[in-house]
């Protein structure tokens, strides 16, 4: 079976040395057999990002983009636009380390598992140097709030309709592209981009062989910047949910058992608003990944109430 061709998107924004450290890692990784090119779609950086991404011209085939609108859905389909990509195409995040056998993981993948449209490998988390507040160790917050993706197996296994991948390091087939799709520019554009495609019946396939490190910026340590990035995520969350109502649980229990979903609503915003204040109390290192878990579940449970027609609710 031949290798399947792949084009790499890395979108970015005044991250030149972060963007430099990826690409670092894509040409240490890089393998002459394996056919690829990387496109980089700038969206109107004002550092050395240019000259960064000049750096790399002859490890591998390179494209670099500009996109004026603003976001990471336009910038995602100015490369889709931009010209034939390859059989897959891979999203990675401009803070990732890929692996050095990453190129070979998304081939190998690919292509013993004909049956899927979407794929995503393992995400580990690189903490930035010192130490580090004791509540970042927390499990319960180690996914949205810092994109890990270890799935503790190492066998495939299948995503469920109505979840998706960390948007970081997640690759597709070029045929889903045929009928139009593209993404969103919205923010948790590559999530809404799997549900759409879950809506049309693709599958998808979580896999351990090609893996990459999340390079944690120092401000994701701050209590200020993770208790918003927790109402955010929360927020983002419901209502990707309640936008793809068709394929998630709480959109068909909002349908089938409009009461039922208000009761399990109101009862879950109760319960993580109850969870938060005792969080506050509670003498324990990891109180404040408590107060974050107990946030990002309860902003959630508000928001599936206010999107819910004809369901208000007040802060």
């Amino acid at each position: 079976m031949n290798k399947p061709t792949l084009s790499v998107i890395i979108t970015t924004y005044n991250r030149a040395e972060s963007l430099r450290m990826t690409l670092a890692c894509l040409a240490a990784a890089y393998r002459p057999d394996l056919p690829a090119e990387v496109i980089v779609v700038d969206n109107g950086s004002t550092d050395h990002t240019r000259q960064v991404v000049e750096e790399f011209r002859g490890r591998f085939t390179l494209k670099w983009l500009e996109e004026t609108v603003v976001g990471k859905g336009a910038c995602l389909n100015r490369a889709i636009e931009s010209g034939p990509l390859g059989e897959l195409v891979a999203v990675l995040d401009n803070d990732m380390s890929p692996d050095a056998s990453w190129f070979e993981g998304v081939s190998a993948i690919s292509t013993r598992r004909p049956d899927c449209d979407y794929f995503g490998g393992d995400i580990h988390v690189i903490w930035p140097e010192g130490p580090l507040p004791a509540w970042t160790q927390a499990p319960a917050i180690q996914g949205w709030a810092y994109s890990a993706f270890n799935r503790g197996s190492n066998a495939d296994q299948p995503i469920q309709t109505g979840n998706w991948l960390c948007g970081g390091n997640f690759w597709f087939r070029s045929r889903v592209l045929q009928n139009g799709l593209r993404f969103e520019n919205v923010w948790l554009a590559e999530a809404r981009f799997i549900l759409q495609l879950q809506e049309r019946g693709a599958r998808g396939i979580a896999a351990p062989d090609a893996r990459a490190g999340h390079r944690i910026q120092p401000q994701l340590l701050r209590r200020d910047v993770l208790l918003e990035r927790a109402k955010k995520v929360g927020a983002g969350f419901a209502e990707l949910r309640m936008r793809s109502g068709t394929i998630t649980k709480q959109g068909r229990l909002l349908r089938r058992n409009p009461l039922l979903f208000y009761a399990v609503c109101t009862t879950g915003l109760l319960y993580w608003s109850c969870v938060r204040v005792l969080a506050h109390a509670r003498l324990s290192p990891l109180r404040f990944a408590h107060i974050l878990h107990a946030t990002e579940r309860a902003t959630a449970y508000l928001t599936f109430l206010r999107m819910a027609p004809g369901k208000r609710t007040r802060d």
